[in-house]
């Protein structure tokens, strides 16, 4: 892929465009760290969050299926383990 490097509306990243693909919801905060699997046919992905609240602040990994919209965007399934 060349640049320019658009978002999901077609906003350029280097004038401010960006589409948020994990929001914090809940009790963990802080999403980053984004890994890609594939295992059994399914497609993954990995996250760690910054601090979960009701275990002391402590960081924590989450695992989610990767789903993708109909126009190809990828999206966050429900979480595995949190």
């Amino acid at each position: 892929m060349t640049v320019p490097y658009l978002d999901r509306h077609g906003e350029d990243l280097v004038r401010g465009g960006g589409t948020l693909f994990l929001p914090a919801a809940g009790r963990p905060i802080g999403p980053g760290q984004f890994g890609r699997l594939q295992a059994e046919g399914v497609e993954k992905f990995s996250c760690h969050y910054e601090a979960d609240l009701e275990r002391g602040g402590r960081s924590v990994l989450d695992l989610r299926p990767l789903l993708w919209s109909t126009d190809g965007w990828p999206l966050p399934g429900e979480s595995w383990v949190l």
